[in-house]
Order: C-alpha cells, then structure tokens, then sequence
C-alpha cells in the first residue's frame, strides 16, 4: 500500500444489487448494507448519492454513528426537515459537506482534465 493513501473505498450499498456488486468488483471493496456501514470500525466516512427524500434521514443516522459525510444536494425539499437535520448534526459534533454532483451535465461528463 502506498504512504500517500488518504482514503480506501471498502463498501458499496446500492439499491440494485447489480450495480452494487458491478462496483465492489471495480473497486476491490465489499457489497454492504446500510446497517453494516452504519456499525463498520473500518468505515470513517461516507458519500450519500441517494435520492433527495433519503438524504437528511441517512445524514442523521450516520451522524449519530460518527462517519464524516459528503452528500448530494440538496439535503432535503422541506426547508423544517433540513433544519432539524442540521440541528442533529451540529447537536452531535458531526462533520458534514453537502456539494453539487454535476455527473450528468453533458458538458461536465465530457471535461477531460
């Protein structure tokens, strides 16, 4: 293993079981559920890429698990919910970035860098 690795990708949960295996398979990591990643010592942070109405409820539950989160925006589409979800989050200390995945902008998909 390299020094210079800051990050290993080591489950996949994805609601079609195809495309979580096709993954695990890509990345060298395991097909996991959200109870595994939520319980895993060997998980410090995760990428919620759900869609919208699972977001504030995952961010919460893996908040409270103590996993460092990056998720899709936005976080929820009733401004109350989004506000107790950051109630949670700031209640339990957590570390929380909510960013604009542009993964199916056609302009973004053919940047090469």
């Amino acid at each position: 293993m390299s020094s210079n690795l800051k990050a290993k990708l080591v489950g996949v949960v994805d609601a079609f079981e195809k495309v979580a295996a096709d993954l695990a398979g890509q990345y060298g990591c395991e097909v996991r559920n959200i109870a595994q990643i939520l319980a895993a010592p060997d998980i410090d942070a995760v990428a919620i890429c759900t869609p919208t109405d699972t977001h504030a409820d995952l961010i919460e539950q893996f908040t409270r698990a103590d996993k460092a989160i990056f998720c899709e925006k936005p976080i929820d589409l009733d401004v109350e919910r989004f506000k107790v979800c950051l109630k949670v989050d700031d209640a339990e200390a957590g570390t929380l970035m909510v960013g604009f995945n542009r993964r199916f902008d056609p302009y973004f998909m053919g940047c090469t860098m």
